[in-house]
């Protein structure tokens, strides 16, 4: 049996524990707990994915983050999972400095599940190379030794892992789509623009409706998720 720690407050962020759940009714599943009132929906599915994959018979999962030291981690648990989505970003360019700094007292793999760049385009990943590369190469160096690894969210962060000369991390995507199970088989099908129906996730609600607006006026059926509204 693998002792998994996933590594993050879990109260403090108001997530519930969720047990492993099909894919097509997290939805529903939402929008009953808490009447939907929920901080970041993205970040739930984000979590639900991972935690269906690793809800096991063989696996014990907890989770916690600053309630546990370094040396009860070590002796307490098998495998380590970082839930961080964006940290590749000059806003948690010290949270980087914080975990390598924490996780050179780590024993256990780390497993940190994809994870994101923060850059408007590709031409902006040199500038983000420059400003946070020397403490994002000691934030991957800190996990590497513990003997983990890096699955990516997608070939933008892989670009930039690439650039800092880190070319080990696989992308992965997003974690909702382990939900699915590991035999998820994603098909092309040309639709027409009456058949597509956009899903778009977005923050800020005015700004996101703004921008987004042209997707709105081509697809009449499209569905909005505002992260930022509660309930």
């Amino acid at each position: 049996m693998a002792r998994i720690l996933i590594y993050t407050n879990i109260e403090e962020i108001e997530y519930a524990i969720w047990k492993p759940t099909e894919y097509s009714s997290i939805y529903r599943e939402i929008q009953s707990e808490r009447n939907g009132n929920w901080p970041n929906f993205a970040n739930k599915l984000w979590l639900q994915g991972l935690v269906s994959e690793i809800y096991t018979e063989d696996n014990q999962v907890s989770y916690g983050a600053e309630k546990y030291l370094p040396e009860e981690i070590n002796e307490q648990f098998d495998i380590m999972i970082l839930s961080c989505a964006n940290i590749f970003a000059v806003t948690y360019k010290e949270l980087m400095e914080y975990y390598a700094k924490l996780f050179s007292q780590i024993r256990i793999p780390i497993y940190v599940i994809s994870c994101g760049v923060q850059a408007d385009s590709y031409k902006e990943l040199d500038l983000l190379v420059e400003q946070i590369g020397d403490v994002a190469r000691k934030f991957i160096d800190s996990i590497y030794r513990t003997g983990g690894e890096f699955s990516l969210r997608g070939y933008f962060t892989k670009e930039f892992f690439d650039r800092l000369g880190k070319n080990s991390a696989v992308v992965t995507g997003c974690p909702s789509l382990y939900q699915t199970g590991r035999d998820l088989n994603i098909t092309k099908q040309k639709l027409s623009e009456k058949e597509l129906k956009p899903v778009v996730n977005g923050q800020n609600y005015m700004l996101s409706l703004k921008f987004y607006k042209e997707i709105f006026r081509n697809y009449t059926e499209s569905v909005y998720i505002d992260q930022d509204h509660y309930g």
